[in-house]
C-alpha cells in the first residue's frame, strides 16, 4: 500500500482555467462509472500478503461485468502476458485498457480527484502529496515520491487542471455526496495540513471544488493510526484516520458509518476505544444537515473483526519498518490489520465489499459477514452484492476502496 516508487510518466499540465464553463463540482462515487482503475500487482510484494496478482485477476473478473476496467502496469512489455492471464480466466481483455503507471501509494489516495460540469465535461484541481504525513517536509517526500503524480496521470488522460492548491488530498481520506457536502477528518486533516486551522482548510476545499457542506468527523478507527502502539504490544499499519475506513456515503442523502455493538465493546481495549470514536461520530452525523439543510438517513455497520498477525521485523520492507519505530532486527511485531466492511467500492450495478470467515475460523466472523451482506443488500437495493477475501491486502494497510479508483463517464473539454 505505501510503497514509493517514481511515476513513469513525463508529461506535465499547467493549470486551465475555464470561466466560461459551467460551474464544477465533485463526482461521486455512486455516480456512472466508466473505469476503474487497478494497479496490476503480482508476487509477494510483502510477506505480510499473500501473493497479489490472484486478488488482481479476481477483482477484475467481478469488475468486468458492470464497469470497463483501467489497469496500472509498471512496464508495457507485461501487456501480452497479463492478457493471457486474464483470458484464461474467461476476462474479456477487450474491456481492460491498459496504462503505464508506478502509483507512489494506494490507487484511491494518488489518483486525481474528478470534478465534472453541466456539459459532462471532467476536469481535475492539483492538490499537493505528503507521503502520507510519514516525512518530517512535503520537501523530504518529494525525494522519493512524486508529488505530481496524479497531474501527469491526469494529462495522460486530456484531463484539465482547473486550479491548484497547497492542501493536502489523499482520496480515502475524502468523502463526498454529488450535491456539494465533505465529510472529512479533523485527526486527518491536521495532520496532513499541519499549521492551518479548520475554517482556513474548510475555505480552501470549498473555494476549489464548489463545496457546499463540510461535515466534520473527530477521529478514525484506531488501528487506522500508524507509528503508535496500541494496548497488547499491538502496532497498526493504516493510513491515518481515513474516512474511507468508517463512513461512506450511499446517495445522496445516505451515510453509512460503522459501529461496535453494545455486546463487544468491552472486549479489549482497542475495540472499546473504537467503540467511544464511532459513538462521537454517530452523534455528529445524527446532528449535522446536507447542504440543503436536510437530516440524513444513517445505516449502522458492524465493525469487522480484528484480525492480528506477527511478523519477523527483517521480514518488513524497509519503508513499512518506520511503522514500528521500537522495533529491530530479530523482534516479532504484533499488527493488527486494516479490516474493514466499508473500505467498498461502489460500481455502477454492484458493490463489492470485505468478507473475513474462512473454513475453520470463528463463527462469529461467518454471522458478522451475513449481517453486513444483508445490511448492503437492503442500503442498495437495485445493486448485486459481492463480497471477496481482502485479508491478505488488509494486512498491508488498505481495503477495496483503498486498491481501486472509479473514473466517472465525462468527456474532455476540447
Amino acid at each position: 500500500m505505501k510503497n514509493l516508487v517514481p511515476f513513469l510518466l513525463v508529461v506535465l499540465i499547467g493549470c486551465d482555467s475555464r470561466k466560461d464553463s459551467p460551474s464544477y463540482r465533485l463526482v461521486a462515487e455512486y455516480e456512472p462509472t466508466e473505469y476503474v482503475w487497478i494497479p496490476w500487482m503480482e508476487g509477494v510484494i510483502d510477506k505480510s500478503m499473500p501473493a497479489a496478482d490472484p486478488l488482481i485477476i479476481q477483482l477484475c473478473k467481478e469488475v468486468i461485468p458492470y464497469s470497463k476496467v483501467l489497469l496500472w502496469i509498471p512496464d508495457e512489455s507485461m501487456i501480452e502476458g497479463i492478457k493471457s492471464r486474464l483470458i484464461k480466466e474467461g476476462i474479456d481483455t477487450a474491456r481492460v485498457r491498459f496504462l503505464k503507471a508506478d502509483p507512489p501509494g494506494a490507487t484511491t489516495d494518488v489518483s486525481p480527484v474528478f470534478l465534472t460540469n453541466g456539459n459532462g465535461e471532467l476536469a481535475t484541481v492539483d492538490f499537493d502529496w505528503a507521503c502520507y504525513g510519514l516525512t518530517s517536509s512535503k520537501e523530504q517526500c518529494a525525494e522519493f515520491s512524486d508529488p505530481d503524480f496524479d497531474i501527469k496521470l491526469a494529462q495522460s488522460l486530456h484531463i484539465p487542471v482547473l486550479a491548484k492548491s497547497s492542501l493536502v488530498w489523499e482520496g480515502g481520506g475524502k468523502e463526498n455526496n454529488s450535491k456539494g457536502t465533505l465529510l472529512l477528518v479533523e485527526q486527518h486533516e491536521f495532520q496532513r495540513n499541519p499549521g492551518l486551522s479548520k475554517e482556513e482548510i474548510e475555505q480552501e476545499f470549498k473555494k476549489k471544488l464548489n463545496i457546499k457542506k463540510i461535515i466534520w468527523l473527530k477521529k478514525g478507527l484506531w488501528e487506522d493510526e500508524y507509528r503508535i502502539e496500541l494496548p497488547g504490544n499491538i502496532w497498526p499499519i493504516g493510513a491515518g484516520a481515513h474516512v474511507d475506513e468508517f463512513c461512506r456515503f450511499v446517495n445522496d442523502s445516505t451515510i453509512m458509518i460503522s459501529y461496535v455493538p453494545e455486546e463487544e465493546k468491552d472486549k479489549d481495549p482497542i475495540t472499546a476505544e473504537n467503540y467511544r470514536r464511532m459513538e462521537e461520530n454517530y452523534s455528529i452525523l445524527k446532528n449535522a444537515t446536507d447542504q440543503d439543510g436536510n437530516s440524513f438517513s444513517i445505516i449502522r455497520v458492524p465493525v469487522a473483526e480484528h484480525y492480528i498477525f506477527k511478523m519477523n521485523y527483517d521480514d518488513i520492507i524497509s519503508y513499512n519498518r518506520s511503522y514500528y519505530p521500537k522495533a529491530k532486527s530479530g523482534d516479532t511485531v504484533n499488527i493488527i490489520a486494516a479490516s474493514s466492511y466499508l473500505n467498498f467500492l461502489i460500481v455502477n450495478d454492484a458493490v463489492i465489499t470485505a468478507k473475513y470467515w474462512r473454513e475453520g475460523r470463528d463463527e462469529a466472523k461467518r454471522v458478522k459477514d451475513q449481517q453486513v451482506f444483508d445490511i448492503f443488500t437492503k442500503a442498495f437495493p437495485d445493486k448485486k452484492i459481492i463480497q471477496i477475501d481482502m485479508e491478505g491486502y488488509n494486512n498491508g494497510g488498505g481495503g477495496l476502496h483503498c486498491l481501486t479508483y472509479n473514473q466517472p463517464f465525462g468527456v474532455t473539454p476540447g
